[in-house]
């Protein structure tokens, strides 16, 4: 079985976007090369809306990759980056 994150943000301001996107860049070139890592993608879409999907191995790879590296200083900046944040998990069986 599969672990699936998706979270959903919404940028506060056009003046977050540069690093914002900078480190969003950064997160998903982790993710790409983080062990039990099976799928990483990001979306775009109208008012500065961010998606990103990633399937791992377990829940325990996902929260390994999620705490460390430029994944952990992003979820430190996001309250100040963004107006809206939504996470969802699920295991799926294929």
């Amino acid at each position: 079985m599969a672990f699936a994150s998706v979270t959903r943000l919404r940028v506060r301001s056009w003046r977050f976007l540069p690093m914002f996107l900078i480190q969003s860049f950064r997160a998903a070139q982790q993710a790409k090369s983080a062990e039990g890592s099976l799928a990483v993608a990001l979306l775009r879409q109208p008012q500065n809306t961010y998606w990103t999907r990633t399937v791992w191995t377990s829940e325990s790879a996902m929260k390994a990759f999620m705490l460390t590296g430029a994944h952990r200083g992003i979820m430190r900046k996001l309250l100040n980056w963004c107006d809206e944040a939504a996470l969802v998990h699920w295991t799926q069986d294929s």
